[in-house]
């Protein structure tokens, strides 16, 4: 199968029922739900490419972008060990009022620096639900990631763009694909960065200008659903090497210690520069390897897999070993780079790493791992592999392991994808977005959270001062959700209650009150307990 593949690939359904994958495109403009739904009124990413029927709302809830943006956030905040014991609900709320926060941040920069006629309103209203200007399908071209926020576009002749398209071609089959949708916009998602940031949120909602479409469609507790927007960096998806997630739940698992016993020695000799990351350095140690051991084991190849984070920097070292072993078996056979990379394939798609966690290797190091063992398997079947002598890396992984052997592997064959397009929509053209006119910028029409022909208000503060305010904001609420903390206040009558109840001086007592920003932080500053800090706070607020 030809791939010519740019930037993305394509975004593709995997059907639960038939095990299919197919392309997406656009549904069609004129079609209805079986259950009669207009397409026109549908985030076209719940809709089925083929039968046109909406997902299963009981496992995929309709989401549009920003909503299904919200809530993986929410997902990811209750994660986070300052929002302990939040509920779903709470986290949700949370992530909403940064959303609209990120809009006001994302106004006042376009007010001062760029066209106030592209600023935006509010992502959802006081009680939590969705601004109508962000449900509805209204495309656009996506915008580069380092597009300044005071050069992006946000809306053309119909309102608020709140979905992209593909901006570079896909051809399967050497049929181009034309346009499709890929993502949903997200222009403040710089803002929502510095929100999460200051809250210490990690999230991947907050890395990029656009919705995947996984974040739209996914289950209450983050389930995956059946559609992937696939990038230039991942096996093609309607390749031999793509597989659906029904494929790899089907794959056979191997113990990490089983995928790094097998491992070509070549991946444990001194990398040619020696160099490690000290991260890499400490982690071996907290696996209880001594310091001597943990150094012979960061300087080879196979220490790059052991940071904690994703492979970076001795990840060349990596890529080194894979490309010296595909040199001797392309001399011993004869074969192309391309048909070895087929032939190693064949293990990769068979096995999956398991145990990662417990080495404090990072979860995207199981593919190079397994691709890793793959290509050593591909050598010693060659019969070009490295021979095994001594080597202190080596020993000390096999005495970590307690001495696991290396696994015997089976390949498997590629399944034959279909190339039915039949429903291949691409012909559409993308309206173009409003110009960008800075002549504007001092006669905004919109001003934040509102929709086009509301009033526009004056009162904008700095985006730290807007931070702090939510930070209080925010901790106020969580504190109002807490029983105990309520009763006290409620018993709570006078500015001299508090100062005997807590010990605090009249100072003490003016300072919580008016100091805003990490209640925690202000707690230890006053060496007093949260609790009292928040009990102030509410009773004086």
């Amino acid at each position: 199968m030809e791939q010519v593949i740019l930037k993305g690939q394509g975004v593709t359904y995997d059907d639960p029922e038939t095990g299919e994958r197919m392309l997406m495109s656009f549904p069609d403009p004129q079609g209805m739900t079986p259950d009669g739904h207009s397409h026109a009124e549908i985030n076209p990413f719940f809709i089925h490419p083929k039968t046109g029927q909406l997902l299963d709302p009981d496992k995929f809830p309709h989401r549009w972008p920003i909503e299904g943006l919200a809530h993986s956030a929410a997902l990811d905040i209750m994660k986070n060990a300052k929002f302990a014991g939040i509920t779903p609900e709470s986290a949700l709320r949370i992530a909403k009022i940064w959303l609209n926060k990120s809009v006001d941040m994302f106004n006042e920069e376009m007010r001062k620096n760029g066209d106030a006629a592209h600023a935006l309103p509010h992502y959802f209203d006081e009680n939590g639900n969705i601004n109508p200007d962000w449900a509805r399908v209204n495309y656009g071209s996506y915008q580069p990631k380092a597009t300044p926020t005071h050069q992006r576009q946000t809306k053309n002749a119909d309102g608020v763009v709140t979905f992209h398209t593909n901006s570079h071609s896909v051809k399967v089959n050497g049929q181009d694909l034309g346009f499709f949708p890929e993502s949903g916009a997200f222009p403040t998602w710089e803002f929502f960065k510095q929100l999460m940031d200051t809250y210490r949120v990690g999230s991947s909602t907050a890395l990029k200008p656009h919705v995947d479409p996984q974040e739209m469609v996914i289950g209450n507790n983050g389930e995956k659903g059946p559609v992937t927007r696939h990038l230039k960096t991942w096996a093609a998806p309607m390749g031999e090497y793509g597989m659906t997630e029904g494929e790899k739940g089907q794959r056979e698992m191997l113990h990490v210690d089983q995928v790094i016993a097998g491992l070509d020695p070549l991946f444990f000799l001194n990398k040619k520069d020696g160099e490690y990351s000290q991260d890499t350095l400490s982690n071996l140690q907290s696996l209880g390897l001594s310091p001597e051991l943990s150094t012979a084991v960061a300087q080879s190849a196979v220490g790059s897999f052991f940071n904690r984070d994703s492979p970076k920097g001795g990840t060349d070292a990596i890529s080194t070993v894979m490309r010296h072993l595909t040199e001797r078996v392309m001399q011993q056979t004869g074969m192309t780079a391309e048909q070895i990379q087929s032939w190693s394939q064949k293990y990769v798609r068979a096995y999956q790493a398991t145990g990662i966690e417990e080495r404090n290797i990072h979860h995207d190091s199981s593919t190079a791992l397994m691709q890793a063992l793959a290509m050593s398997e591909v050598a010693r079947q060659a019969n070009v592999h490295t021979p095994d002598g001594p080597s202190p890396a080596r020993m000390a992984l096999r005495g970590l392991s307690g001495g696991v052997e290396a696994p015997r592997l089976i390949p498997k064959e590629a399944p034959v994808r279909s190339t039915d397009m039949s429903h291949i929509r691409g012909e559409m053209e993308v309206p173009a977005y409003l110009p960008l006119q800075p002549s504007l910028v001092e006669q905004p029409s919109i001003g934040p959270g509102r929709s086009e022909g509301e009033a526009y208000g004056s009162d904008v503060r700095t985006s730290q001062d807007n931070i702090s305010q939510l930070m209080e904001h925010l901790q106020m609420a969580d504190a109002r959700l807490d029983d105990s903390i309520m009763k006290e206040v409620s018993e709570v009558h006078e500015e001299g209650v508090l100062q005997s109840k807590f010990g605090l001086s009249s100072r003490d007592i003016i300072l919580i009150k008016s100091a805003r920003g990490d209640w925690d932080r202000l707690a230890k500053t006053l060496m007093v307990t949260p609790r009292v800090v928040k009990v102030v706070k509410l009773s004086l607020r």
